[in-house]
């Protein structure tokens, strides 16, 4: 399925956030404590519970293949589901755990985003975009929740020099490229799309 307005204008907000933002890049992960799996079950039982969270969990396998250099860009990962620990703790705490939904989009689209790091191939980091758009498309908060958690997420990926520099050449990579929500399938169904690519019934 190409092109979806909402999305589109969502990915552009991105961009002009992040224009906005390149003076708020001096954080480090200096505060972050690695956890056992055992205690993030016990941070977000529901993180476990659910399938969508489960195919989430399957798909980050590929972290293990990771360069040293996209490693340190990356930062601490101690989760099961292979995204940046603090991205994890801030999807946690902004988005509630009644919202099974939103919390699996977010976590996917925080998984594709990150795939991107260290990527040279456009086409490839293209796909990747797709990906992580569906996972903005689909997550279920009001427009406003919506555009806090983004925001404070494009913080969090630019907090670092090395990161700020990283997300610019990704983005000079992608310049012209269309970004649309790939889910795979050939529906103009929103709650069928989203199931799809959330796992989830």
């Amino acid at each position: 399925m190409k092109i979806i307005s909402v999305v589109g204008v969502i990915v552009i907000s991105i961009i002009a956030i992040s224009c906005a933002n390149l003076n708020n890049n001096t954080k480090t992960d200096t505060s972050i404590t690695a956890k056992t799996t055992a205690q993030w079950k016990d941070k977000a039982p529901q993180l476990f519970a659910n399938a969508g969270y489960g195919l989430v969990e399957s798909n980050t396998t590929t972290n293990q293949n990771i360069s040293e250099s996209q490693a340190e860009l990356i930062g601490v990962i101690t989760n099961p589901f292979g995204i940046r620990d603090d991205v994890l703790d801030y999807t946690l705490t902004k988005i509630p755990e009644s919202n099974i939904r939103a919390r699996v989009s977010a976590i996917k689209m925080a998984y594709f985003y990150q795939k991107e790091i260290g990527v040279t191939d456009d086409k490839e980091l293209n796909d990747l975009d797709n990906k992580a758009a569906a996972g903005i498309y689909c997550i279920s908060l009001s427009i406003q929740d919506s555009d806090s958690y983004i925001k404070g997420y494009d913080k969090l990926i630019r907090n670092t020099p090395a990161r700020l520099a990283e997300q610019r050449r990704i983005e000079h990579l992608l310049n012209g490229h269309v970004i649309s929500a790939d889910f795979g399938i050939d529906t103009y169904d929103f709650k069928k799309q989203c199931n799809y690519f959330l796992g989830m019934q």
